[in-house]
């Protein structure tokens, strides 16, 4: 990309200096930052970020950024993540209530990682899938499910779980639908429900002792 705005403004010597000058000011931008390590942990929830602060120049502007939409209200309190994962961190556990193993990939999954890469299946697939993986997960889940799959109406791709559940309550809830949740529940479930403005109903895996079933 410099290459090519050096080339088309070799020509032109206002243009030259205006590449020039934003060079600079990238160059400066980025300096600005500073680079951490891995962060094992949040100690604190994310919070959008509110104000955009520049120094170019040397003079210091802030540029008010919109406010977040009102089905965000709520996502700023901290969950019982906070709290279990520097606890699990502190006493050296192993956390099995999110994606944190302490063992490596297996090496069978990174030599098929590495043999389909090699392949070229680098190209955009169809949304729901490449055909040979929904092909392939067909013939493994129909046997199980003890009905034939389709492939191409019955089987969607998404980026983990919690994408596709995303992904499903945009789709079937509208504004004010009720959405039942057994509690205890994964925090996520009630704010994808918000975010698809449904309302979230918890109802308890198990009834208190004494309470009836279809009462309380």
């Amino acid at each position: 990309i410099i290459t090519r705005l050096f080339s088309s403004a070799s020509g032109n010597k206002a243009l030259g200096l205006l590449v020039l000058f934003t060079l600079a000011i990238a160059i400066s931008g980025f300096r600005t930052f500073s680079f951490r390590g891995p962060v094992r942990f949040l100690s604190k929830p994310l919070r959008l970020l509110t104000t955009m602060k520049s120094k170019a120049n040397g003079a210091v502007t802030e540029r008010s950024r919109p406010a977040k939409a009102r089905r965000l209200t709520g996502f700023d309190v901290p969950t019982v993540w906070h709290e279990f994962t520097p606890l699990a961190v502190k006493h050296g556990a192993c956390n099995l209530g999110q994606g944190f193993p302490d063992w490596p990939c297996p090496q069978f999954a990174k030599d098929a990682l590495k043999k389909a890469v090699q392949q070229d299946f680098n190209q955009y697939a169809r949304s729901a899938g490449h055909p040979a993986l929904v092909e392939a997960i067909s013939r493994i889940y129909s046997p199980r499910m003890n009905r034939t799959l389709d492939p191409m109406t019955e089987i969607t791709i998404s980026v983990g779980a919690s994408e596709g559940l995303f992904a499903v309550m945009q789709a079937v809830i509208d504004e004010g639908d009720e959405v039942i949740l057994l509690e205890p529940a994964f925090d996520l479930y009630p704010a994808q429900v918000q975010m698809a403005g449904g309302k979230s109903v918890f109802v308890p895996l198990r009834l208190k002792e004494g309470e009836a079933e279809g009462e309380g």
